[in-house]
């Protein structure tokens, strides 16, 4: 399928009545998304410019979209009562959430949020010399919070 736009789509206009997604007894999923533009620097200096809207593209923006990210999931833990747990290093996160979901046995509903560090590949940001307010991004493995939502349903 062929779509030509004249504007850049967001991903819910992407996805918007062409994915859907029914499971039936899974125990495992994961959802990533994968935006190709924003795999390398000058992507994410298209996005930060042109799709935020701002007239530098500055690391501080990251962090301001990731504090809104972060505030965002404390805000819906703390509305529905959903606790937020630390994973210890090498913790086993399946025989703690057969602990958790024992403590909390609710059904249908998000049991916990579970927060860990873990290595992925996150931008670091460089000012250029030649510039005053330019960057250099690049990408580098590095020890980031990650977010599981611990999930149960009401098996039929």
């Amino acid at each position: 399928m062929l779509v030509r736009m004249s504007i850049t789509p967001n991903v819910r206009d992407l996805l918007d009545g062409h994915i859907s997604l029914e499971l039936e007894s899974i125990d495992r999923l994961y959802l990533n998304g994968y935006v190709p533009q924003l795999q390398h620097g000058a992507g994410l200096v298209s996005f930060l410019s042109q799709h935020r809207g701002q007239p530098i593209a500055s690391p501080a923006l990251l962090g301001q979209i990731t504090g809104r990210f972060i505030a965002a999931v404390k805000a819906f833990a703390k509305e529905r009562g959903i606790p937020l747990f630390h994973f210890e290093r090498h913790e086993s996160k399946d025989r703690r959430a057969h602990q958790l979901r024992r403590e909390r046995p609710v059904r249908d509903a998000v049991v916990f949020i579970g927060i860990v560090q873990e290595k992925a590949y996150a931008f670091s940001a460089h000012r250029l010399p030649s510039k005053r307010a330019a960057f250099e991004f690049t990408r580098n493995k590095s020890v980031l919070p990650n977010y599981y939502f611990y999930l149960d349903e009401n098996r039929r």
